[in-house]
C-alpha cells in the first residue's frame, strides 16, 4: 500500500512464492500490482526454464541455469541462453541477465 502511494511497484523474487498464500491474504491486489523477478522457475511460477503461460504476475524472465553470467561456465548452456526468448508468458515484461559480484574475481566483471 505505502509503495502504490508512492508510485512505486514491488518486485518480489519467485524464491519467495512458498510464502505466495500468506502474503495475498495481506495484500489482495498483489497479482495486480507486484512485479516477480522469475529466475528459479520452480512450481507455480514455471518450469525451471521459462515462466508458465499461466502464471499470473507481471514477471521479469531470468532464469538461472541460463543466464547467470557468475555461475561456472560449465554449468550454464551458454548456447541456450543466447536463443532464450523472455517473452514466454503473455505478462511477461523482459529478460534480465544477472552477475553477482560477491563471489567473481574484479578481471571477470
Amino acid at each position: 500500500k505505502i509503495l502504490k502511494e508512492l508510485g512505486r511497484q514491488p518486485i518480489m523474487w519467485d524464491d519467495h512464492f512458498s510464502q505466495r498464500l500468506t502474503a495475498t491474504k495481506l495484500c489482495p491486489n498483489a497479482q495486480k500490482d507486484w512485479v516477480v523477478q522469475a529466475w528459479k522457475m520452480d512450481y507455480p511460477v514455471g518450469n525451471s526454464t521459462a515462466v508458465a503461460e499461466d502464471f499470473p504476475f507481471a514477471s521479469i524472465s531470468s532464469p538461472m541455469r541460463s543466464v547467470y553470467l557468475d555461475y561456472p561456465v560449465a554449468s550454464i548452456d551458454f548456447n541456450r541462453s543466447t536463443q532464450l526468448l523472455p517473452l514466454t508468458g503473455p505478462r511477461i515484461l523482459g529478460g534480465c541477465a544477472t552477475m553477482w559480484t560477491e563471489d567473481t574475481e574484479a578481471k571477470d566483471v
